[in-house]
């Protein structure tokens, strides 16, 4: 369930979700899924914000959020609210 929560937040673009994006990545340390599924929900919400968290995430802990993070920043479009 938390996962298909974070996967519609990030299909529905939500910047309120941004700030428990952002927490769940600065403090699960059990749950790679929900990490990588916040990760993917960022890519897909626009806006400076979300890019500076994914930019964080390039400095997590586990090597696989690193990745991914890294991955998902060279794919990201250019955000229009930029």
């Amino acid at each position: 369930m938390r996962l298909q929560a974070i996967h519609i937040l990030g299909d529905l673009g939500s910047l309120a979700a941004l700030p428990g994006l952002e927490k769940l990545l600065d403090t699960e340390t059990k749950d790679i899924y929900a990490l990588r599924e916040a990760l993917e929900a960022l890519s897909k919400i626009q806006g400076t914000r979300s890019r500076e968290i994914l930019q964080k995430a390039t400095q997590h802990p586990f090597p696989i959020i690193r990745q991914l993070a890294e991955r998902l920043l060279e794919n990201r479009p250019i955000d229009s609210y930029d």
